[in-house]
C-alpha cells in the first residue's frame, strides 16, 4: 500500500480553528510561505481539519520554528469536528504526539508517525495543542498529512495490523 501526501485531500475552506488570533488564521497552514498560524490568548489552540473524502492517516509533519512557540504536546480526535475546549478534558484522544523541547531558533519539518489501526477511516482530524515550548502564545508554519485516500480502495482488502 502506497504511502503519499494527502494534504489536497483538506477541506481548506473548511478548516476552524479556536483561539486562532485573526492575524495569524488557520489558512496560512496550508499556504507555502513564510506566515504561520499563532493562538491568540494563550498557548492552547484547537484545529478542525475535514478532509474532502475518507482517508487512511499515517503520519502528520508539521512545520515549527524551534524556539519557546512550538507545540510540545498535542492531543488527536478523529470524526469529532465539534470538540471544544470545555471537551478536551472529558474525551479521550486517539492518539497524544509530543515534541522535545527545542531552543536552537531554526525552522524545521518534523514527521509523526500515529498508530494506523487507530486512524483508518478518518473523515475529520481535530488537533488540541495543550501545551507549548514555555511561551504564552503557539505558532505553526504548516502541516501535512500523509496516508491513503479510501475512497477508491475496498475496504475489504485492509489487512489487520
Amino acid at each position: 500500500m502506497d504511502i503519499t501526501d494527502i494534504t489536497q485531500n483538506v477541506k481548506q475552506n473548511d478548516v476552524r480553528g479556536l483561539n486562532i488570533c485573526t492575524a495569524y488564521p488557520v489558512s496560512n497552514l496550508f499556504v507555502e510561505t513564510n506566515v504561520y498560524t499563532q493562538s491568540d490568548d494563550d498557548e492552547q489552540l484547537i484545529l478542525h481539519i475535514p478532509f474532502t473524502q475518507p482517508i487512511s492517516l499515517w503520519s502528520i509533519w508539521f512545520d515549527i520554528f524551534t524556539d519557546d512557540t512550538h507545540p510540545i504536546l498535542l492531543k488527536l480526535f478523529i470524526n469529532m469536528p465539534s470538540i471544544t475546549f470545555s471537551d478536551v478534558d472529558d474525551i479521550v484522544p486517539k492518539s497524544i504526539i509530543k515534541f522535545e523541547s527545542m531552543n536552537d531558533r531554526r525552522r524545521v519539518q518534523i514527521e509523526k508517525k500515529v498508530e494506523r489501526h487507530r486512524f483508518r477511516k478518518v473523515n475529520s482530524l481535530t488537533i488540541y495543542v495543550e501545551d507549548n515550548n514555555g511561551s504564552e502564545i503557539s505558532r505553526l508554519f504548516s502541516i501535512g498529512f500523509k496516508g491513503k485516500i479510501l475512497s477508491n480502495m475496498d475496504l475489504q482488502k485492509l489487512k489487520k495490523c
